[in-house]
């Protein structure tokens, strides 16, 4: 039975969690989550302003296999080799200090075009993470 969990962000108040399992059962979950803090977060990416290097957080493309892409939420995202969709990663845009994949490129130096096609590596994160 193959599974795929979605994340849902309603209205930034309610985030919904539902596991489709294709033998035509689901389950879904609804949990509380604290709306965005507007007067202390002006992008309204869940990192408030003293803590965000990068104001004006924006929705990065899809990733390919083992590459990141914020896509709103507090998870970046990436796709699954074994099922090809799309799953939140171990990284947190609270761990890039309020940077998505594309700002992150900005800031990095060298040749990133494959990256700016295909989101951020694996070690361009890690990398990112431990010098900010």
């Amino acid at each position: 039975m193959i599974k795929n969990k979605i994340n849902i962000l309603i209205s930034g108040v309610v985030l919904l969690v539902m596991t489709i399992m294709f033998a035509g059962q689901f389950k879904a979950q609804a949990a509380v989550i604290a709306p965005p803090d507007e007067e202390n977060d002006a992008d309204n990416d869940g990192v408030t302003d003293d803590t965000d290097m990068c104001l004006g957080t924006d929705f990065d493309a899809n990733p390919l296999e083992k590459h990141y892409a914020w896509l709103g939420g507090e998870r970046f995202m990436t796709t699954d080799p074994k099922t090809k969709l799309l799953v939140a990663s171990n990284y947190f845009l609270t761990d890039t200090q309020g940077c998505a994949c594309a700002q992150i490129l900005e800031q990095k130096s060298g040749n990133n075009n494959g990256e700016q096609k295909y989101d951020c590596s694996k070690g361009t994160m890690d990398n990112f993470i431990k010098n900010n």
